[in-house]
């Protein structure tokens, strides 16, 4: 059974103990701060963040950034745990569900995924979104930009 719950600072902390080094060292690359920190920071600047739950701990946390009162933009954002491929399947259906009711709010969602993400290229793909062609970002990183219309 999962549980969703606003995502608090306290969740940051949980999340840390089950992500893969990968995924820390690429977070690291995205933006060069403490992860745990990052990660806190993105649950304070969402307009929603939520964390997902199941009986062994969390499994998730993901939100929606507006960058500006003047737009309808958002960012949409994803930090997912080690256990995450054991319930990837029903997770699916949540991203899908999330993503059609953010795009209600939001003519278009957002964001630069690092080339290295693979995994979260690939759910962008898979949840509409288009993922464009590589391009430099600070420190000669590559990210793509994805995109998603109404």
């Amino acid at each position: 059974m999962y549980r969703f719950e606003r995502s608090t600072k306290e969740d940051a902390a949980e999340i840390m103990e089950r992500l893969d080094k990968e995924i820390i060292a690429q977070l690291y690359d995205f933006r060069p701060f403490d992860t745990e920190e990052m990660i806190v920071d993105l649950i304070e600047s969402s307009e929603e963040a939520w964390s997902v739950f199941n009986d062994s701990g969390i499994l998730v946390i993901f939100g929606i950034i507006r960058p500006s009162l003047l737009t309808d933009k958002g960012w949409p954002w994803l930090i997912s745990s080690t256990e995450i491929g054991k319930h990837k399947r029903n997770l699916m259906k949540g991203c899908v569900i999330t993503v059609e009711y953010w795009l209600k709010q939001y003519s278009v969602l957002e964001n630069y995924i690092p080339t290295g993400f693979k995994r979260f290229l690939r759910w962008a793909e898979w949840n509409g979104f288009t993922v464009h062609e590589p391009v430099h970002g600070t420190g000669g990183r590559l990210f793509h930009r994805v995109e998603k219309r109404r």
